[in-house]
């Protein structure tokens, strides 16, 4: 039986998602919550594996179980053993043929970031910080210059980047100032290189404060060299905030798709 989870997380305790010896991570608290409950479990597969400090509003997982599961009390289970910090927020009953990862068409990350000084005490590893305001028209016009579509995105790949191609899809990047003044940069690709994201705030960061040229993000993509972009922004303000998959059919399912 295949099963699929809806999972979010505040990633500041965590060593990222992948089990390590000795080392809090999220996949390792949610395998102790199966073995606690006693589930069979074999194949575990997650949509995307988020590095330390990362956090997540949407995560999904698929995980293989040996014997039928009553939704409602299998989710409540797995939340009371799963630290606070972490939540399995739906869980569903897929078909077989159901992957996580590979059958994932968009992820869509959000970064937050706090443009002032003094960082708010309440967002301290919730948040990227620049401590000078930011021009977020600038950046806006960044992000435009560069476009979206098919791209080499090598400049801002991270050294230790494993993947055999840099070349993704990037189908949505904006960024806006809320009300509460938190900035906010929203992307949405196919697939991302180690560390993209937060290379990519790095170069708009400097964007917005003067330190590069509007066309800054367009020059790093051309120029397919990570030394030309800006440093890797901190990791407190990246955030998994969706998995879009095609239609597929569901079974017996328990809780509710999350907000973000």
């Amino acid at each position: 039986m295949r099963i699929k989870l809806h999972i979010q997380y505040e990633g500041s305790g965590f060593y990222g998602w992948q089990a390590q010896q000795d080392l809090p991570t999220v996949g390792g608290a949610l395998l102790n919550a199966f073995n606690k409950l006693k589930v069979p479990l074999g194949e575990m597969v997650v949509a995307g594996r988020t590095d330390a400090g990362v956090h997540a509003w949407g995560q999904v997982v698929h995980a293989d179980v040996a014997k039928p599961l009553e939704m409602d009390k299998f989710m409540g289970g797995l939340n009371r053993y799963l630290p606070h910090t972490v939540r399995v927020v739906r869980v569903a009953e897929v078909g077989d043929d159901f992957h996580a990862r590979y059958q994932a068409i968009t992820r869509c990350y959000r970064y937050l970031l706090w443009d002032a000084r003094v960082l708010r005490p309440d967002l301290r590893g919730r948040v990227g910080h620049s401590v000078y305001a930011l021009d977020t028209q600038k950046m806006k016009q960044a992000i435009e210059i560069m476009g979206v579509g098919e791209m080499d995105f090598s400049g801002f790949r991270d050294a230790e980047c494993q993947s055999k191609s840099p070349v993704c899809v990037l189908r949505e990047m904006k960024l806006v100032r809320g009300s509460n003044g938190l900035i906010q940069l929203e992307v949405a690709a196919n697939r991302y290189l180690h560390h993209m994201v937060r290379n990519m705030v790095g170069v708009l960061v400097e964007v917005g404060n003067g330190k590069r040229a509007v066309d800054g993000m367009r020059e790093v993509i051309c120029l397919k060299d990570r030394k030309k972009a800006g440093m890797t922004f901190d990791a407190a303000g990246l955030y998994l905030a969706r998995v879009d998959y095609a239609p597929h059919a569901e079974g017996a399912v328990a809780g509710e798709l999350p907000l973000y």
